[in-house]
Parts: structure tokens; C-alpha cells; sequence
């Protein structure tokens, strides 16, 4: 898509949930370099090799990955399996059975584009697994008519397929993803055979392997940073050695909050190495402008450009946003966004410093109204300290979680509140005086 040309069009190039090919107009280069060790180590090595990208959301972690989608080299010697963990899982309820169930599917459905064949045990494997879902599951009704009409009626298995069970298509995993009653029936019928499902999965993967020399398999899951703290700790650390016994190459996005998490370590040692894909920082941990902020901050105006004339916008309203933004790319398209729907309901025909005023201002309001004393008192540790002391406070990773503190680096790695809530801790931390007076 172009980029918009007048006020009208602004809306539309700045959707924060789409990621970017990097061929697209609309993309930046960001001089971060995790993605291109992943990618030399990727090459270089003679096993496989299992990553775990970790980072806050909507920074950029998703269009990184998409560069391995038209890479040369990584193409030549692997079969990239690439996918996104919420097309196909709930990601506020993931199990280690539901991600080995999807990963099943997704390698058996890009090995249909090869001329892969399966011996027979195999074929009778998914056979008995397809009759499964299709003959046995009880599927839990639908409560509205649109819900059904979205997901169907029962799970039924499609013709013109190779293979057994990737025949049952997206329909089932729809299924999975939005009827808890189905995940429930299929985790009882599975939780006593997560050791033959990750079998199931290196037998595909083996049986594989020699019909697409010399490449290996290459799985990517996106998405899976979404899965909030509780389930992520279930699902990275307690079957944390099932992912990692996966018998191909991996790279897994990891949410910033097991980054922070003390289990972190133990993450790493059950799975493979941890890379951080960290926020472009706008200031350094003294809270100077240096050399790097500068050219961060040029490179978040550049993302700007890209999307929307340079006329579409005052300079200090652009620069409020950058500020606003706090480095994460998410942020700034959606004030970007929302402050172009002010100037249109008042009539402008650029957004000004007003615009931006109330476009900040909400995206503010809707951070601070879901803050508690216990969220504020960890914000005010991590605000003054620059650090964050209480790693061991679920409440703590719930914010890194949800972009209330964020990660930067700076020779050594830092952290800060969100700047959009600077003001609320400073207030905090008066009353909280006041208190002791």
C-alpha cells in the first residue's frame, strides 16, 4: 500500500497488528542484529540449533521474522516452517499439547508442497489420530448462530491430502482455538501421551528429512511472546525439555516477561540460547540523548515517512510522538493513528500539537486505569533503580508483559517505566510520602 497522501488515509497505513516484509515500502531497517546472528548461526552450524527471541510486543519482532520468508540462503538449506501461534492456538490458554498438535499439522502441510512420502507406521499414526478427531470429539456447541456459521459444525476430514490428519484442514483448529470444551476433551485424551506426540513429531520429521536434502527442517512460531506469564511459565519451563527435544532447528518467540522471569536460566538450559530483540532507546540510563538515541530517534521518524506525507504532520506533534512512543513501534503507530482521528473530527488537515495532546492523553488514560499500589510501587522501583529488584513478583512480569516497563541496552541492559506513565508514578510517589508525614 502506498503511503497516505492526505489526512484521510492515515488511518489505514497505520495498522500496529500487521508486520511487514522486508521488501515492503512501509519498512525501516533498525540497526539491531539479533535476527542476523540467528540467521549466521542458522547457516553455519552443522546440528540443529533452537533460539528463543525474546521481546516486548510491538516491537518489531514479528516483521524480523519475516525476513527469513524470502532469504536466499536460509531457504536453500532448510524447509522453513513458518507459522503464527495465534492462527491456530488460544493464546490466553496454550498447552504443551495443543503447540505439539499444531506443529504436527504445519509440518505435515508445508511437507505436502514437497514430494515427501511416509512409511506405513506412520500413515496409520495419523490415520488413527484423523479418526480420532473426526469420529469421536464432541464438539461443544455453539451459544449464537455467527459463531457457528464461523466455525462449522462438527470437525470433518478433506480429500485431495497425502498425508492423514492435516486432511482435517483449519477447521479443527479453529475448534481448538476458540472452544475450551474441545481443548479440554483433547488435553484428557492426550495428557498421558505428550511423550508419543513429540515422538510423532521427530518420526515426521525424520521420515522428512531425506526427501528434501540437503536441507534441514526449520521451525519459526511467532506469536507465542503473546502467551501471558502464567501460561508461558507452564508452558516454557515445566515442558520446557519436550520443546527442546524437538529433533529439527528452532526459533520460538518468548515473552519479555520470562526474560525477567528467575526461571530463565532453567528456560535456556531445557530449550536453546535466548536472544532479546530490545526497544530502541530514546535517551540513555542517565536519561541523555546520546550518538544511538539520536539515530534511534530518526529511525522512528523515518517509520513515520514511510507510512504518511512529512506535511501530514507538525514537526513538534511528530516529535511528541517519538517521545510518547518510549522506542516500541506498536506505541507510535497507534498514537500516529489515533491522533489523526482527532485532527479529522476537528477539521484539520495535518495533525498539530492539539491532535497529539489527545492522542497521548488517551493512550495514558488506558495504561493508568489498569495500575494498582502494588503495580505503582514496582513501577517506582523500576523508575528510580533503573532496574528491576522484585524478579520473582508475577505482578512484575505482568508489566513488562504488557508494556508498562520496558527493556533497553546501553552497554549494560537497563530498564524504565513506560515515559507515558512518568508523570502517575511521580504522583504515586507523593502520596505515598505524603502518607509517611
Amino acid at each position: 500500500m502506498p503511503k497516505a497522501l492526505k489526512l484521510d488515509d492515515v488511518i489505514n497505513c497505520f495498522d500496529s497488528q500487521k508486520s511487514l516484509p522486508k521488501n515492503d515500502p512501509w519498512y525501516v531497517e533498525t540497526e539491531r542484529k539479533e535476527i542476523e546472528i540467528i540467521k549466521n548461526d542458522l547457516l553455519t552450524t552443522k546440528q540443529g540449533l533452537k533460539f528463543l527471541l525474546g521481546g516486548h510486543p510491538g516491537n518489531g519482532k514479528s516483521t524480523e521474522l519475516n525476513k527469513f520468508d524470502y532469504d536466499e540462503a536460509i531457504n536453500k538449506r532448510y524447509l522453513v516452517v513458518k507459522y503464527s501461534a495465534n492462527e491456530v492456538l488460544d493464546i490466553n490458554d496454550v498447552d504443551i499439547i495443543d503447540f505439539l498438535l499444531t506443529m504436527t499439522f504445519k509440518i505435515l502441510e508445508k511437507a505436502e508442497e514437497t514430494s515427501t512420502s511416509l512409511p506405513d507406521f506412520l500413515q496409520n499414526r495419523l490415520k488413527e489420530m484423523e479418526g480420532y478427531f473426526t469420529d469421536k470429539l464432541i464438539i461443544e456447541k455453539t451459544t449464537t448462530e455467527a459463531r457457528q456459521g464461523e466455525i462449522g459444525g462438527g470437525v470433518e476430514a478433506k480429500t485431495g491430502f497425502r498425508f492423514p490428519f492435516v486432511s482435517l484442514g483449519t477447521d479443527f483448529f479453529a475448534k481448538m482455538r476458540l472452544q475450551s470444551e474441545t481443548r479440554k476433551q483433547v488435553r484428557e485424551s492426550y495428557r498421558f501421551k505428550i511423550t508419543d506426540l513429540r515422538n510423532l513429531v521427530n518420526d515426521i520429521i525424520f521420515n522428512i528429512k531425506p526427501s528434501i536434502k540437503p536441507r534441514d527442517i526449520l521451525l519459526i512460531v511467532d506469536d507465542l511472546d503473546k502467551v501471558r506469564p502464567q501460561q508461558a511459565e507452564k508452558l516454557f519451563f515445566e515442558e520446557g525439555s519436550t520443546i527442546g527435544d524437538i529433533k529439527c532447528s528452532a526459533l520460538l518467540t518468548l515473552p519479555i516477561s520470562m526474560i525477567y522471569s528467575p526461571k530463565s536460566a532453567v528456560i535456556v538450559s531445557k530449550i536453546g540460547r535466548q536472544k532479546v530483540l530490545r526497544n530502541l532507546r530514546l535517551k540513555d540510563k542517565a536519561g541523555k540523548e546520546d550518538e544511538k538515541a539520536a539515530r534511534h530517534r530518526n529511525i522512528l521518524r523515518q517509520l513515520v515517512f514511510n507510512r504518511m506525507d512529512e506535511n501530514l504532520i507538525e514537526d513538534n506533534a511528530l516529535e511528541m510522538a517519538v517521545d510518547a512512543s518510549g522506542g516500541v513501534f506498536r506505541t507510535l503507530i497507534d498514537i500516529i493513528a489515533s491522533a489523526s482521528s482527532y485532527s479529522r473530527v476537528h477539521g484539520g488537515e495535518r495533525i498539530d500539537t492539539i491532535d497529539m495532546e489527545s492522542a497521548i492523553d488517551e493512550e495514558r488514560a488506558n495504561k493508568k486505569r489498569a495500575l494498582n499500589r502494588t503495580y505503582y510501587d514496582i513501577l517506582l522501583e523500576i523508575y528510580d533503580h533503573k532496574t528491576l529488584l522484585t524478579k520473582d513478583r508475577v505482578e512484575a512480569l505482568e508489566l513488562f508483559h504488557s508494556l508498562f516497563a520496558l527493556e533497553y541496552m546501553n552497554g549494560d541492559e537497563w530498564c524504565d517505566i513506560h515515559p507515558l506513565l512518568i508523570s502517575d508514578v511521580e504522583e504515586y510517589r507523593k502520596i505515598k510520602q505524603d502518607e509517611k508525614a
